[in-house]
């Protein structure tokens, strides 16, 4: 139990108005020890003193914005030595980068989980939990533990965490009977914490400058994946002048230099295709070579909301109007279900001359087989990350099979009457590109605005 000396407690944070809670939780064999939220070495003199004047067996050492306090770590570490007996140190979830954390490897260092602050601003989340644990061993610590916030949270907040070996904060509002405070109490025995080299979620794709969503600029190119790069000859046999550090500083573009190296990475990673674009695992094998700055840069840093590209589309058909010009007259039939459940591929009929080329709008994959009333069909990817259904052609391309813009996808299939007449059936599924469906009509209505327009107010 640690009680505190704080300036702002009753007293004006002298030991004495402590004497009869101490001497109760004596009496009910508690140990207990003074706490002070430490700025200066005047403050952790004063806290070794009330440890002492009161033969507690350890002191709660607080130390929080030691940057802004102008806390030598390294100074405040002979003082602890000095006092020679266990020290908790409650500090910040995020220990402040680059302090010289490692001279007081020998406190127990307790990361203030509080959901609502710090780095929990928006609530209790166990991959910034463990990011900020990873984040603290990094810095030199070897003695990692959590402090829970106890006021309007429960046990249950804080899931598999609160196996860990943990400590309360404030707990005065848990209630006064054996029953409330067992529910607070780690298992026994507790989990010790351990580094877990987690990746936080992509926060954007990053795209070199042959991608038509490239080239990707931001802090995240310029202090994460360059300033990683920058350090990879010391962690794979890559050569000293693997990615080398230009005179004036690394840029915040995403350039073809940056693409062949993260290749190598990829190709180290065993991740494939060799893309050199930045995905969810190619940042998962970053961070195992980033340092504590890189990540925690990439953890605060905030993308800007990215303005959907209005794609080069062509027609469906050699002689046909742009896909940018269809309106879209009808919902794609069995859209949306469990496997799509996202769109209803608003779509356009087309072509309506069996044996006629389908061709290709824009470059893309093909991700899926499915079938259609009359004729085959099947799923596409564009590069522009639009989704299609293609349907009634003649027969459909394999899955996997890639198509340049205007190449020949198939042919229109010939439809019996009761089929409708021979046309190419283009569903189209924007939620990648612009967060939801195109507006269309239903029942082969007219009037809806074209794709194109509707891709230009999206860029806007």
């Amino acid at each position: 139990m640690a009680w505190s000396i704080n300036t702002d407690n009753g007293g004006g944070g002298s030991v004495g108005v402590w004497d009869l809670a101490r001497s109760l939780w004596d009496k009910a064999g508690i140990q207990n020890f003074p706490w002070l939220h430490c700025r200066n070495l005047a403050d952790i003199d004063r806290l070794i003193a009330a440890a002492k004047a009161t033969n507690s067996p350890a002191i709660g050492l607080n130390v929080e914005d030691v940057n802004g306090d102008k806390l030598s770590l390294p100074v405040v570490a002979q003082k602890v030595q000095a006092w020679g007996g266990p020290v908790h140190m409650a500090t910040l979830d995020w220990v402040q980068n680059g302090q010289g954390w490692s001279a007081l490897a020998s406190c127990v260092a307790a990361l203030e989980f509080f959901p609502g602050e710090g780095s929990m601003k928006l609530g209790w989340d166990p991959v910034v939990a463990q990011q900020c644990i990873d984040h603290a061993y990094s810095e030199g610590l070897t003695q990692v533990t959590p402090i829970f916030k106890t006021k309007s949270f429960s046990p249950a907040t804080y899931g598999a965490f609160f196996s860990f070996c943990h400590s309360l904060y404030t707990a005065d509002d848990i209630t006064p009977d054996a029953p409330s405070w067992n529910a607070w109490k780690a298992p026994t025995p507790c989990t010790k914490t351990k580094v877990v080299p987690m990746a936080p979620t992509l926060k954007r794709p990053l795209f070199g400058p042959q991608n038509p969503r490239g080239p990707s600029q931001g802090r995240d190119v310029k202090d994460f994946v360059k300033r990683t790069l920058n350090r990879l000859p010391g962690q794979l046999p890559v050569g000293g002048d693997f990615f080398p550090k230009p005179p004036g500083g690394f840029n915040d573009t995403y350039n073809e230099k940056t693409v062949e190296a993260v290749k190598v990475v990829q190709r180290y990673n065993d991740i494939k295709p060799e893309t050199g674009n930045m995905g969810q695992a190619t940042l998962n094998a970053l961070w195992q070579y980033a340092d504590a700055y890189s990540k925690w840069v990439y953890r605060i840093y905030t993308p800007p909301k990215p303005k959907p590209l209005v794609p080069d589309l062509g027609p469906v058909w050699s002689g046909g109007a742009s896909v940018l010009f269809h309106s879209l007259t009808h919902e794609t039939e069995g859209f949306p279900n469990a496997q799509h459940p996202e769109s209803t591929y608003p779509a356009f009929d087309d072509g309506w001359v069996a044996g006629r080329a389908v061709l290709a709008p824009e470059a893309l994959t093909v991700t899926d087989q499915s079938s259609s009333l009359g004729g085959d069909a099947f799923y596409a990817t564009g590069v522009s990350g639009l989704k299609y259904w293609f349907g009634h052609l003649a027969w459909a391309p394999p899955t996997g099979r890639t198509f340049k813009k205007g190449d020949t996808m198939g042919v229109i299939a010939y439809l019996t009457s009761a089929q409708g007449s021979p046309h190419v059936h283009t569903g189209i599924n924007a939620v990648p590109l612009i967060g939801h469906d195109f507006e269309h009509k239903t029942n082969y209505q007219t009037g809806a605005p074209s794709v194109g327009e509707q891709l230009r107010w999206s860029a806007t």
